[in-house]
């Protein structure tokens, strides 16, 4: 019997083993796709194939937060603010919880609408909020979310993977002869070390990621790739969009790094037949890590700026023999670690402020200078921001175009206060409040946050005396409910006629 059940134990060992190989091996492993099934993959799934990163994140966004609830959508005057629940993207799963009231929903719900059109796109997205107002909860677990979505089948998106065939190039007998000859240059030391250990060579292809992230697509040349879209793609819907929306004009108007550029150049000239560099071109699943600075990179303002060139001697001195060319340079910069991806800085302080300021001039000439070579950059750049330390661009008249704030107050809306509370202390902290004290004590907390005169809330109540039941006097009370998406019941008929657009979009 003992036997038996040591026996039972080993196999749900074994299954939990078997079930985490699987769920690593899904969610994981990237295998490159042969560009043919690539193409393939555009022509039928082309709205998950073709998104930058502002496309990317706009699904991320849509993805945990559901279509919201307009209370007022029948309403004329209506203004769009609507009741958001954002509690999968800041709350689930997430070590801090951040709680996000309904105006800062409403304008992160507008921040990703203005990505998705593509009319807000190259800029700075600053969260600006005070001390204590959660920015770094709230940073920390938008970018959590976003790691998590891009490793499901939904937040898919691709980069060029080369897989040069060794043989159609001349075979491993012309790197041997070549590091014979290069005993005396700058790589020599290098390959020394691996040719007096036996150095084991790929065995059909020398595989290599574009370090930049470029989509697939761009290796397509630019002034053939309309052309072989209209071609490619029968789904005349979505074409209409390709061609004529500003949010797919990417599409059009980049061009591939100059690593995958001078790569495409150099075999265009050793091989008879296109189709063969494109046999050499694969597609491989982007891999978004924090914590390896790979498509999302986060820098605290004391993290030291290191703009040194990054390069790969033993990769460099493979594909320059093998090509025959001196001009591919592998070389590149940390930005291209996160091009396509996520730059975010923690508080513009310190060595961040330069960051600032260095961002700014790549976003408007969307190219950065790494030794000779130029790097295409186009990187959704975040940061945290204290109000007080605006100070160190807000004069720069360059930047006005350039810096797109949003801000995170404390919490307005005493229902999400109510929350904070509950998530501190648990939910049991109602049995220790009579009915509706928590929410009043949450309501003078709320209070103290608020601007005490309200020019909006003057000119559209006249006679607030009329409501000394309810209403205190600088009419704070009225503002919460409001700030809440309520309109109260107990005013008066000719107060909610003019309760219009424009004094709703004021308070």
């Amino acid at each position: 019997m003992e036997d038996f059940n040591i026996i039972q134990d080993k196999a749900r060992r074994l299954e939990a083993l078997i079930n985490l190989c699987n769920n690593l091996r899904d969610n994981e492993k990237r295998e490159p796709i042969p560009f043919n099934d690539f193409l393939y993959l555009a022509s039928t799934q082309p709205e998950a194939v073709f998104r930058d990163v502002y496309q990317i994140f706009y699904d991320m966004i849509h993805y945990y937060i559901p279509s919201g609830k307009d209370d007022f959508e029948f309403d004329s005057e209506h203004i769009g603010f609507v009741d958001y629940d954002c509690t999968k993207l800041f709350v689930e799963n997430c070590d801090e919880p951040f709680f996000a009231d309904r105006l800062f929903a409403n304008r992160l719900m507008n921040l990703a609408k203005s990505f998705r059109s593509g009319s807000q796109t190259n800029r700075i997205y600053l969260f600006e909020g005070p001390p204590g107002s959660g920015k770094s909860t709230f940073l920390s677990n938008l970018l959590f979310k976003f790691e998590e979505y891009t490793k499901n089948n939904y937040g898919n998106s691709y980069k060029t993977f080369w897989r040069l065939d060794v043989e159609k190039l001349g075979g491993y007998q012309v790197i041997e002869n070549s590091l014979k000859s290069v005993s005396n240059s700058k790589f020599g030391s290098t390959f020394k070390d691996h040719t007096d250990n036996n150095m084991n060579y790929p065995e059909k292809m020398l595989e290599f990621s574009c370090p930049n992230h470029d989509h697939p697509i761009l290796q397509i040349p630019k002034s053939f790739r309309k052309k072989f879209l209209d071609e490619l793609i029968t789904d005349e819907s979505f074409k209409e969009k390709l061609f004529n929306e500003r949010q797919y004009e990417w599409v059009f108007k980049e061009v591939p790094c100059s690593i995958c550029s001078s790569i495409f150049k150099a075999l265009l000239e050793r091989l008879e037949d296109p189709i063969e560099i494109f046999n050499m071109i694969s597609a491989r699943g982007n891999y978004f890590n924090r914590q390896l600075g790979e498509g999302l990179s986060v820098f605290n303002p004391g993290d030291v700026v290191n703009d040194k060139p990054i390069t790969k001697p033993d990769l460099q001195l493979f594909i320059n023999q093998l090509l025959k060319d001196d001009e591919v340079k592998y070389v590149f910069s940390y930005l291209a670690k996160t091009n396509n991806g996520i730059l975010a800085l923690m508080d513009i302080k310190e060595n961040n402020v330069d960051r600032l300021k260095n961002y700014h001039g790549i976003i408007s000439d969307g190219v950065h200078k790494v030794d000779l070579t130029e790097e295409n950059i186009k990187t959704l750049f975040l940061g945290l921001i204290n109000p007080e330390d605006k100070i160190h661009y807000e004069k720069i008249e360059s930047f006005k175009d350039r810096v797109i704030t949003v801000k995170i107050p404390y919490i307005l809306d005493f229902n999400m206060e109510v929350a904070i509370y509950k998530d501190k202390f648990g939910d049991k902290i109602d049995t220790y409040f009579l009915p509706r004290v928590l929410e009043n004590f949450a309501k003078i907390i709320i209070a103290s946050r608020l601007e005490k005169i309200s020019n909006a809330l003057k000119n559209w109540i006249i006679k607030p005396e009329n409501y000394s039941k309810y209403l205190d006097k600088n009419m704070l009370l009225l503002k919460m409910d409001i700030y809440t998406g309520k309109i109260p019941n107990w005013l008066s008929e000719d107060d909610i006629k003019r309760f219009d657009k424009n004094t709703r979009k004021a308070i």
